[in-house]
């Protein structure tokens, strides 16, 4: 029985040598290979390595690399002015201030060229207001006075020269028929000043009117206002 139990453990002694020995040779033969855990997935560089790319992609524009995106190239001083600059004169409002393009009716600015070329102007306003305030030098003739007579200053203007007849503006007719009188009288250059004197004043054009003494037209006068 002791012998059994000896020989049993014998044998299996031997057979775990064996065992042992096939491991080793097996590991020798086939190394075990230790696997480390995968990675976390990130960005992938292109190939050549991201800054080889950007010196090779130029931005879009032509911009060089390394700007900020989205920022704009600086403007180059003086171009906005130069772009929104509008010309002093245009050959349309040169037009509108050419005497040969006059019609009847004049705006201001066209009475106040032919007023600077010299051309006659006639107050047709009643008394009181021409001697509160005219235009340096107009003439003062009413329709009633022009009709009867009593305005022979006027009368005597040569008929082929430029006369600008002016009332109160707005609804005054009192220029309107002045003109009237005068076409019949054999003038051949007359216009009207639509706005009359209050328009010719506000534009703060040149005025004459009683000096501070209150003297009238009969006595001294003083002149304002003056060209823009």
């Amino acid at each position: 029985m002791r012998d059994t139990v000896g020989s049993v453990i014998v044998k299996a002694l031997a057979l775990l040598a064996i065992a042992g020995g096939v491991g080793a040779v097996d590991s020798i033969v086939r190394p075990v290979v230790v696997r480390l855990p995968d990675a976390p997935a990130g960005p992938v560089a292109p190939a050549g390595g991201a800054a080889s790319t950007a010196s090779a992609t130029p931005a879009a524009g032509g911009a060089e690399a390394g700007a900020t995106p989205g920022a704009e190239a600086p403007a180059t001083p003086g171009a906005e002015a130069s772009a929104t600059q509008v010309p002093a004169s245009t050959p349309a409002a040169d037009a509108a201030l050419d005497p040969a393009t006059f019609g009847r009716m004049l705006t201001v600015p066209q009475a106040r060229v032919l007023y600077e070329q010299g051309a006659f102007f006639v107050d047709g306003r009643v008394r009181a207001e021409f001697d509160a305030g005219r235009i340096p030098g107009a003439l003062h003739a009413t329709p009633a006075m022009l009709l009867d007579g009593t305005s022979p200053d006027v009368l005597a203007l040569p008929r082929e020269l430029p006369v600008v007849i002016y009332c109160g503006g707005g609804d005054c007719t009192d220029s309107e028929n002045i003109a009237i009188v005068l076409t019949q009288a054999g003038f051949t250059r007359l216009f009207i000043l639509k706005d009359g004197y209050p328009g010719w004043k506000d534009a703060g054009l040149p005025v004459e009117e009683p000096a501070s003494g209150g003297e009238g037209a009969s006595g001294g006068a003083r002149e304002s206002g003056g060209a823009q």
